[in-house]
This record gives C-alpha cells, sequence and structure tokens, in this order.
C-alpha cells in the first residue's frame, strides 16, 4: 500500500528571476507528481524603499511591482496547464521571514527554493535567505543550487537519491522523506556515511554498511514506505562535502537528503556549513530535513 503524501502542499518560493526557472520546474513537476497543491510566492522587498519625496523612485517601485505580477501569472498560467491546483501571491517584506510565516500559516508541507550565482561561495554560506529558512523551517526544504540544470526526463528514468546520514535520531524525518520521493518516482534510494579516510580499519566498512541497512530499514519500515532495500555505500573522505558530492555526480542522484539541525551552525554528522557547502555545488536539488519537524512532514 502507498504511504499518505507527505508533501500535500507545496510552497515555492521565487524571485522571478530567470535563474530561478530551474528551481519553478522542480516545484512544478513535483506537484504534478505528487497531486499536490502549489502555492507560488515572490516578496516583494522594496515595498518600504520610497518616501513620498521620492516620486521618481516610488515610480520606478511600481513598475517593478508590475513586471513581477506580469512574471507570476506566467507562472500561474504554465502551472494550471499541467493541471495543478496553484494559487500566487506577492507579499512586502524580508525574504526569509515572509517565506516561515508563509509556510507555517498556510501549512506547508515542503518549501522549494532557488539560488543564484554569487560573487563568491563564502558569500552563499554566509548568508543565504535559503540556508535561513531551512534551518528555521518547520518541514523540509528543497534547494536548487545554482549549478542545477533543468530536470528532463520522466522521474523514474532519472538517477538514485541519495541520502546522507549519520544514523542519528536527527537523520529520521530526512530519511523518510527520501523514502516516500524514492517510493513516489520509483528511483533506489542510496544510503550515504562519509568518513575521513583514517577512520576505517579492516572489517570496518562492512559493519558499517550492515548498521546502516539495518537502522535505516528500520526507519523505512516504521514509515510504511513500499521501496526496496536502499543501497548503503561508505564514502572515506576527509572532506565531507566533497564526499556527498563526488558520490552524488558519480551515480547521477537525481536528488539529495541531509538532516541538520533546527536553527544550529551544525549540519548532521559534520561540522560547519556542510548543507550550503553540498547546494551550493549539487548538480542536483537538495532536501534539507531538520530534528524538529512538524510531526506530519
Amino acid at each position: 500500500m502507498k504511504s499518505h503524501s507527505l508533501f500535500a502542499r507545496i510552497l515555492m518560493a521565487t524571485d522571478l528571476s530567470a535563474a530561478s526557472q530551474v528551481a519553478y520546474r522542480v516545484a512544478r513537476d513535483l506537484a504534478v507528481l505528487l497531486n499536490a497543491h502549489l502555492l507560488l510566492l515572490h516578496v516583494f522587498e522594496y515595498a518600504g524603499a520610497a518616501s513620498p519625496m521620492t516620486g521618481g523612485i516610488a515610480e520606478g517601485l511600481s513598475a517593478f511591482r508590475q513586471s513581477a505580477e506580469h512574471e507570476l501569472e506566467l507562472l500561474l498560467l504554465d502551472s494550471a496547464k499541467h493541471g495543478l491546483t496553484v494559487e500566487g501571491r506577492i507579499t512586502d517584506g524580508i525574504v526569509s521571514e515572509v517565506i516561515l510565516e508563509t509556510a507555517g500559516q498556510q501549512r506547508i508541507d515542503l518549501v522549494v527554493m532557488g539560488t543564484r550565482r554569487t560573487t563568491g561561495l563564502e558569500r552563499f554560506l554566509l548568508g543565504s535567505t535559503a540556508e535561513v529558512v531551512f534551518r528555521s523551517s518547520d518541514c523540509p526544504v528543497l534547494t536548487a543550487g545554482p549549478r542545477v540544470l533543468t530536470p528532463t526526463g520522466p522521474p523514474h528514468t532519472r538517477g538514485p537519491i541519495v541520502f546522507a546520514t549519520d544514523l542519528s535520531h536527527m537523520s529520521t524525518a530526512a530519511v523518510r522523506s527520501a523514502a516516500f520521493l524514492c517510493e513516489r518516482t520509483g528511483v533506489p534510494l542510496h544510503c550515504l556515511h562519509v568518513l575521513p579516510r583514517c577512520d576505517l580499519k579492516p572489517g570496518d566498512e562492512d559493519a558499517l554498511r550492515r548498521t546502516s541497512a539495518a537502522a535505516i530499514g528500520q526507519m523505512i519500515h516504521e514509515g510504511g514506505f513500499a521501496i526496496g532495500d536502499p543501497l548503503c555505500a561508505i564514502a572515506c573522505d576527509d572532506d565531507a562535502s566533497t564526499g556527498v558530492l563526488d558520490y552524488a555526480a558519480q551515480h547521477k542522484a537525481s536528488l539529495i537528503v541531509l538532516g541538520v539541525r533546527h536553527a544550529s551552525p551544525v549540519a548532521a554528522h559534520l561540522p560547519g556549513k556542510i548543507a550550503c557547502q553540498i547546494i551550493a555545488g549539487a548538480a542536483c536539488p537538495v532536501l534539507v530535513a531538520t530534528d524538529q519537524l512538524r510531526s506530519r512532514c
């Protein structure tokens, strides 16, 4: 029996730029696959920038808003052509705050976002809207990073979903998200554990793979997901983000799934900005689930 839908309501946050088109298509295709309701949200950050004394600026902002309304309408028409139940909103405010507030108010199950290329990786890692959202969100956040291309072909023809795990309790929501999407797309699940090269001794790899398979299999069984046994792999790399990215590239992954601590600078089993590094370097979207999701996510 198929599990109930984890992602019945999807929020796509878009800046309506050309770069955001990839993320929109990811959200649209996922909503079609899951028969989900799609909410398209554009946050207008400039509403408070003009005062009554700056008429020229106000006129310019009005033109920007009209352009945004037009671009959003085009996305709504496209979504409707694909048979989706869709609505659109333009809201004034700070992007991350509006996304989180809207997701909470609308009982969103999955937030989808895109990121643009910046002048440097450090700038992306230290302050992106995506990071603020996925570290504070009450539901999973799927981000199409700057290297992601427009998806092609039906979902079942794409590569595996790669779940990078440390087998901790905080990984439960992430692995269930991965298993659900594998169930619905028909692609295999790969569970990846990255270790420093010096940590493995003879025989350790097989033992760890068996432990990983047992723990993840239990989480999948408890979630009631109808998928085959996951492939459990061990990658040895002193740079964990490189280990995940190399594995995902080698196997042509369609999605990477990570677990992170809620509103914390520590990501899953790895210190620092690992989730952001993976989002910045991945050729496929990255889904991040925190350890404090709502019970239905």
